[in-house]
């Protein structure tokens, strides 16, 4: 026989006994139930039965299934003793009221082309699939939330009633099908005030005051024409606010300012770091100048052509404009290393100097089991084993050398 679900009656009945009609493995039915049961994007209600705990709970057809933990104590044909977690019921009620009212809302901001598409409610946070074209604007999730909000002070009731399906879209339209198709010839029509109004089985809450805050968390776009609400309410608003406002004051501590003036102490961190990055550039820029003038003078030469081998612990960026600086004097060849985060080489030379460069990075890449590549005039690479960089360096040293003295 179907399930007597008890919950359309009265959603705020925590304890009741049913009597055990069969088990099966772990699962549990009973000829009626409290228990709301995974569905319409709603998440079930936990609890216990008996000392049991009863983890989750499914419909199939018209028979409400429970899926219990621990030792078996229910017996066919004998009474036992349910209890709902009380505040995950709760929680489960405010979201899915929620939803109902961020989709009107979303509707009365957005237009009448606003469909609901799915949603998903669970204790710690809700989310809604919408029908709309674009992205969400920061003013139209504004106008979405404070409407939200208002709807939860307005103290509407939130009426529910079964009506025969025909006379329910006679009197609400095919509004009513915001989740899709409803099977049956009756409804379950969830109305709150002039606001909302869809067929429903979820579990709501008798007026929108019992809501709370309702907070929109983000939204994006997750296909075209379809956009994502992720929200919050009641305590998990709540919750969710302390822990950012929480996190806002601890930035603040660190930024030597207040919440409030936190947007000012972020822009002039922002600047003073702009500044600072500049500042240093300018240093480096400076001192790569020093460094290709030592360079040129301490320089090794073959045939009137000076080969510059220098090592040092800086990224690839500066050894590429420490290069490009070397090789605009005449008659240069730059053999340029560094062992920061691996060993990475360059080597390049003047437009007068007749070399492939491509072979000698290819051979000192090999030694510190990397690749490189580039062109004849410039060529780099990288690799792991930055124990052999001397090793390399020398070896493309004397690969050039070798070169030269050929030409």
């Amino acid at each position: 026989p179907a399930t007597k679900q008890l919950f359309f009656k009265d959603s705020y009945k925590y304890k009741f006994r049913a009597k055990v009609l069969a088990i099966v493995n772990d699962l549990v039915i009973l000829d009626k139930t409290c228990f709301y049961a995974e569905s319409g994007g709603q998440e079930s209600d936990t609890g216990t039965m008996k000392d049991m705990k009863v983890v989750h709970v499914d419909k199939i057809g018209n028979i409400v299934v429970h899926k219990v933990e621990g030792e078996m104590q229910a017996k066919v044909g004998k009474l036992i003793t349910c209890t709902i977690d009380e505040a995950r019921r709760r929680r489960l009620q405010r979201h899915h009221t929620a939803t109902h009212i961020i989709n009107g809302a979303a509707r009365t901001v957005l237009g009448n082309h606003v469909w609901q598409t799915g949603a998903h409610k669970a204790p710690d946070a809700a989310r809604l699939d919408i029908t709309h074209y674009a992205d969400l604007t920061k003013d139209e999730l504004e106008k979405i939330e404070t409407i939200a909000n208002e709807t939860v002070l307005s103290g509407t009731k939130v009426q529910s009633s079964f009506m025969e399906r025909t006379l329910a879209e006679k009197r609400h339209g095919f509004r009513l099908y915001q989740g899709g198709a409803v099977p049956g010839k009756e409804l379950r029509v969830v109305k709150i005030g002039d606001f909302d109004v869809e067929a429903c089985g979820g579990i709501h809450c008798k007026n929108t005051l019992e809501v709370g805050a309702i907070k929109i968390l983000g939204t994006r776009r997750i296909q075209d024409g379809v956009v994502r609400v992720e929200f919050t309410a009641g305590m998990a608003s709540v919750e969710k606010m302390m822990s950012v406002w929480n996190e806002v004051k601890d930035v603040s501590v660190k930024l030597n300012s207040s919440p409030e003036n936190m947007s000012d102490a972020v822009d002039k961190l922002v600047a003073d770091w702009n500044g600072l990055r500049k500042e240093l550039d300018s240093v480096k820029k400076g001192l790569v100048g020093e460094t290709v003038d030592d360079l040129v003078k301490k320089a090794s030469q073959v045939n009137g052509i000076r080969i510059v081998r220098h090592l040092q612990s800086e990224d690839m960026k500066h050894l590429v404009s420490l290069a490009k600086q070397l090789i605009a004097q005449p008659k240069t060849v730059a053999v340029l290393g560094s062992d920061q985060g691996g060993a990475k080489i360059v080597i390049a030379r003047s437009e007068d100097v007749v070399m492939d460069c491509r072979p000698l990075i290819k051979k000192a890449m090999e030694m510190v089991g990397g690749s490189g590549g580039g062109k004849p005039d410039f060529a780099q690479g990288g690799g792991p084993e930055t124990a052999r960089i001397e090793e390399a360096l020398d070896s493309a040293v004397a690969s050039a050398k070798a070169a030269l003295e050929k030409e």
